[in-house]
């Protein structure tokens, strides 16, 4: 891998001192009203214009700078880009999902602009454009417009499901075109732990829409051999280990849902950036970074609406997200 890496690793790694430690999360935690709650927040350091948040509810929307910032950046210091981009693709996906439906319903960008994310590969607006202009191939490849052109003529499901589906193919394009060999088994894991789960969630109920035919590449499980829960939750423990999985399981069997499930898959995903980190020629550590702040936005957002509705601070505690998480 090109020796370019060598200092945009160095850079991530002294970026990440700077994300919320344990304590911090204690600290807000332990807070008993939104006045030490928001100077908590304001303590962590992390990159927000403070000025804009006067209650606890108005820190949801601004957590989104923390992986905007974590984008550009990467953006401007590795060596390969179009590679990362599977990173921050989903907040495409979820941009042209909204689109879609928008136009379903004749709604105009000044209706859907504050529901877009700019922590995507591309500007929303510059997409909303394309979107009315018929140009999306511009943008990714013929087959996004032809979803728009069904867009009002099939159902939600169906649509959310054509959207799941992009994804996934649109991510396939960019591993195919790298040589990184960190990224494409960092995206082979993702793919089948993500099948595993929606696999999962289809065993519980058939009616639930779900492509077993996402990616069919060499590597990839084929989940539609499994015929019931137990052998996929067998699946999981190969990604892992049995410890490393034990408790999202048994969360699972007592009929709780695939919550836990969802935060071992995160965390295994960092868990594999982890393990290669130390390889400064390596976007392993490019990857680790940008995961991690991913974590620190679903766990200050885990606090929030946590501390905002009241809920226990020890239901709160347990689905945070805390793994190589600095003390």
């Amino acid at each position: 891998m090109e020796t370019n890496y060598i200092y945009s690793v160095s850079k991530v790694k002294v970026l990440e001192q700077s994300l919320p430690r344990l304590s911090d999360y204690e600290r807000l935690l332990s807070t008993d009203n939104e006045d030490s709650f928001l100077l908590a927040i304001k303590e962590t350091g992390l990159n927000f214009d403070y000025s804009q948040i006067k209650k606890r509810s108005e820190l949801l929307p601004a957590l989104e700078n923390i992986i905007i910032s974590a984008k550009n950046l990467l953006q401007k210091i590795s060596p390969e880009k179009t590679p990362l981009q599977i990173l921050w693709l989903s907040h495409d996906i979820h941009n042209l999902r909204l689109m879609a439906r928008a136009i379903r319903t004749d709604l105009e960008w000044e209706d859907i602009k504050k529901l877009t994310s700019e922590a995507g590969i591309y500007d929303p607006r510059y997409v909303w454009q394309k979107v009315q202009a018929k140009r999306l191939d511009d943008l990714f490849f013929a087959q996004v417009q032809n979803v728009f052109k069904r867009a009002e003529d099939i159902g939600l499901d169906k649509l959310d499901e054509l959207f799941d589906s992009l994804y996934f193919d649109i991510g396939q394009s960019f591993i195919e075109k790298t040589k990184d060999r960190f990224l494409k088994n960092y995206w082979l894991s993702f793919v089948n732990l993500h099948n595993l789960i929606g696999h999962l969630r289809w065993l519980e109920n058939k009616s639930v829409n779900f492509s077993l035919k996402l990616i069919t590449k060499t590597g990839v499980l084929r989940v539609d051999k499994l015929n019931s829960s137990e052998e996929v939750l067998q699946e999981f423990i190969k990604f892992g280990g049995e410890n490393f999985w034990r408790e999202a399981i048994e969360y699972y069997q007592t009929g709780r849902g695939t919550t836990k499930i969802n935060i071992k898959m995160r965390e295994y995903c960092l868990w594999l950036a982890k393990k290669q980190a130390s390889d400064m020629f390596s976007s392993a550590s490019l990857v680790l970074y940008y995961l991690k702040c991913l974590q620190a936005i679903d766990n200050l957002r885990m606090i929030t609406i946590g501390k905002n509705s009241g809920m226990d601070l020890s239901e709160i505690k347990s689905n945070l997200q805390t793994m190589y998480v600095s003390k």
